[in-house]
């Protein structure tokens, strides 16, 4: 990711940029709205509903002048020889990711989105192409490729296949650093690109350019306890993820340490095969009763010091999306809904009895070892009323695989896309793998193509339709949801033009771009 460009994404000066920004976004998590965007590899990127009103055409001008990386020490990078990107180079992405049949890791689109299938860019100009798109998905085209889809030169791909984008020693673009080494299981080390583009937009050191540090290790430790250590004696910079216990320890221990809100995290949400007629799961009576039967407030309290929020699905609070959320206690939430996220066992018993489940029933649970201890929880609550769950507990490899063909039968646990994704609504709509509960609902689907088409001219009026579908979403009880509970990124007072940033952009994970380290500074704190 950090190698490669993207069209557009965040603006690095909307957020607090060293002191110098303008606040309006704190970039802890991932946020896409057009208001903090910057132009990265395109000059401009604009859209339009074309005549009829069936469809629309997405515009892109590429910038002059900028260069894919050079590394002498890389062969592939020598082959590609630091020529200029062109916008030649942005359609192939683009058509490749959109029609490419391959089995190809890089081609997610052609696989999860299949309307992409049959549409090709256009090329209207020297630096100039466009791509036209259904008119209800004329915003996610703009997302899953504007935003989406990072820059690699055709010829690395046509030379290497799949291996373009799963080894690292192809890997090749435009972006801020060059890979330098990956061993698996251990790091992932970049070095810096002195020919990138983008200079420092803000601050005493507006005009410099990009990126500051020579360098960035990405160390891979599972073990918390080993993170915790290396980032204790200075070996780390900074952490995120970090949860609202061991913030406190760690600020104990190392009072110094700065620290901002983060992400906002889970354990994996609940879904199940309610498109399988004759089922438990295609009866909404005992989905409803699955909600009633789980004691969220206790599970929020216990786990997460009553911190978290309870109604996370189909979205959570974010700022920024504050529009399209519908809380528990606001005061056009349907008592039918509210019910839902109050632990009531008997009120569950009466509706499994009404479902034809006098005795309960057994389930199956597809998971991965790291949701185990959460599922616990559950399995001891849901006994209470007569749903006796069994896990299957799978590598992660196998459990992506049956997540991503739809082999499971009954239940699965998986992940949904964030409220950034949004208006895209792949976690309730398609066949994606954010749909793990394969709801297909005539209605939701109808509501769905009317507010993508509303978003493309009134962003905030296609909130509120959002919003007005949480109500119908919700009823369903289609996903039984987690609590989402604050966690926290610290990092040291020698990493200076940084205030807690994760994410400048949609998905994008690229501070270190505009970030460096006081060397002095962390010499006279003794590391």
């Amino acid at each position: 990711m950090a190698c490669n460009e993207w069209l557009w994404n965040g603006d690095w000066t909307k957020g607090a940029a060293g002191g110098y920004g303008t606040n309006e976004v704190t970039w802890a998590a991932s946020t896409n709205l057009r208001p903090y965007k910057a132009y990265y590899l395109a000059d401009d990127i604009h859209w339009e509903i074309d005549e009829g009103g069936k469809t629309g055409t997405i515009y892109f001008k590429i910038k002059e002048g900028v260069h894919f990386s050079l590394d002498p020490d890389n062969p592939i990078s020598v082959m590609v020889g630091g020529r200029e990107v062109t916008v030649d180079d942005v359609i192939w992405n683009y058509d490749m990711r959109m029609n490419d049949p391959r089995n190809h890791p890089g081609l997610f689109l052609h696989s999860s989105f299949p309307w992409t299938g049959g549409i090709f860019c256009k090329k209207i100009g020297p630096r100039e192409a466009s791509y036209t798109c259904p008119i209800e998905q004329l915003l996610n085209g703009v997302m899953l490729l504007c935003d989406g889809a990072q820059i690699m030169p055709p010829e690395v791909d046509e030379q290497y296949g799949e291996e373009s984008t799963t080894n690292w020693q192809v890997c090749v673009g435009a972006g801020a650093f060059m890979m330098k080494d990956h061993i698996a299981d251990n790091k992932i080390e970049l070095k810096r690109n002195p020919n990138y583009w983008m200079k420092n937009p803000s601050g005493p050191g507006k005009g410099d350019q990009l990126p500051y540090i020579d360098g960035v290790k990405y160390l891979i430790m599972p073990d918390v306890s080993t993170q915790q250590a290396a980032f204790r004696t200075g070996t780390l910079d900074q952490m995120s993820s970090i949860s609202i216990e061991d913030r406190a320890t760690l600020l104990q221990q190392k009072p110094d340490l700065k620290y901002a809100e983060g992400f906002i995290g889970a354990v994996s949400l609940l879904g199940m095969r309610t498109d399988l007629s004759g089922t438990p799961f295609a009866d909404v009576k005992v989905r409803r009763a699955m909600m009633m039967a789980t004691d969220f407030t206790e599970i929020n309290e216990g786990l997460y010091q009553g911190l978290g929020h309870i109604l996370t699905w189909p979205y959570w609070q974010q700022k920024g999306y504050e529009g399209l959320y519908l809380g528990i206690d606001d005061s056009d939430m349907p008592a039918t809904i509210k019910e839902l996220y109050v632990y009531n066992p008997d009120k569950a018993v009466e509706l499994l009895e009404e479902a034809g489940y006098p005795e309960g029933f057994k389930a199956e649970i597809v998971m991965t070892q790291n949701d185990v201890d959460y599922y616990s929880v559950i399995k001891e609550m849901w006994a209470k009323v007569g749903i006796e769950l069994e896990f299957n507990i799978m590598e992660f490899g196998n459990y992506w695989s049956t997540l991503s063909s739809v082999g499971y039968d009954e239940m699965i646990v998986g992940a949904i896309p964030p409220p950034s994704s949004w208006p895209e609504v792949a976690g309730y709509t398609g066949v994606t793998m954010s749909n793990f509960s394969r709801i297909n609902d005539a209605h939701v689907n109808q509501a769905t193509d009317h507010m993508l088409t509303t978003a493309i001219t009134d962003l905030d009026a296609a909130m509120t339709e959002t919003r007005e579908l949480m109500k119908y979403l919700l009823e369903g009880a289609w996903v039984i949801p987690t609590p989402r509970y604050p966690t926290y990124t610290l990092w040291w007072p020698w990493l200076k033009n940084y205030s807690g940033e994760n994410s400048i952009g949609w998905l994008a994970f690229n501070w270190p771009w505009w970030v460096w380290i006081d060397q002095d500074v962390k010499a006279e704190m003794g590391y």
